[in-house]
Order: structure tokens, then C-alpha cells, then sequence
């Protein structure tokens, strides 16, 4: 399953955030852009991209979410899940990933830790992750 970035629990909202951080730098040519959009979306050999993998965690803990009860002392039974990517840039994905004409099976949200930063957590009520197990 891997480890989790950072876990956000809105116990008022009864909803729960899997926080995938990712370190990344702006794509300022197409062929960054392309290399973003596969780091995200496209299996390479072996290794899964970056929303297989989160999707995984994402699952394991919809599965059993007993799983975190134990770590967070707390019952989350009956919570929504909700997996977002953090990123340090601003990125073109999620561009991509809110076209009409482009709708991959894992469509996360992804936003900057300057976006975070200028909006605060309050932007979290917002979003939302309809793709269920």
C-alpha cells in the first residue's frame, strides 16, 4: 500500500483526506508536459504511476478502513474518502484532467501548496472524488 503522505480528518464533516505529496518543478516545454502527464497517468514496466498507486491506497483503506482507527484513535466508519495530490508547483495536469474531452479513471484533485497556502483548508469543504471502488 505504501505510506501516506499526510492524513486530514474533518470529524465535523465526517470526512477523510488521503494527502499524496509530490515534489515537482512547472513543465515549460511539451516534452516536460508529457513526462508530467505520464509520471501521473501512465505505467512504466513495472512501476505504477503516481494515481495506480494512491488509487491502491485509496482502495485498501475504503476496503478496511478499520486500518486507520487504529492509528488515528478515533472510529471512521461511515467517513468519505477523499485522495487528493499536494503538489510544490503549479502543474498542467490538472488542466488536462478537468477537460470534457479527456476523463481517466482516476481523476484526483490535484492542486500547489501556494494554492493551499492562499485559500487555506477551507477549499477542502469543496472537493469531492466521485470514483468509488
Amino acid at each position: 500500500m505504501g505510506d501516506i503522505d499526510v492524513l486530514a480528518i474533518d470529524q465535523a464533516a465526517a470526512r477523510l483526506y488521503l494527502d499524496e505529496a509530490k515534489n515537482t518543478t512547472p513543465s515549460k516545454v511539451a516534452k516536460e508536459m508529457a513526462e508530467e502527464r505520464d509520471r501521473f497517468l501512465v505505467a512504466d514496466g513495472n512501476d505504477l504511476s503516481w494515481m495506480e498507486k494512491h488509487y491502491r491506497r485509496f482502495q485498501v483503506i475504503t476496503a478496511d478502513i478499520s486500518i486507520l482507527n487504529i492509528r488515528t484513535n478515533l472510529d471512521l466508519t461511515g467517513y468519505k474518502i477523499i485522495p487528493v495530490f499536494i503538489t510544490t508547483q503549479d502543474l498542467l495536469i490538472p488542466y488536462l484532467l478537468q477537460s470534457k474531452k479527456f476523463t481517466p479513471n482516476f481523476n484526483m484533485p490535484i492542486f500547489s501548496f501556494d494554492y493551499l497556502k492562499e485559500n487555506g483548508t477551507a477549499f477542502f469543504t469543496g472537493l469531492k472524488y466521485d470514483f468509488q471502488p
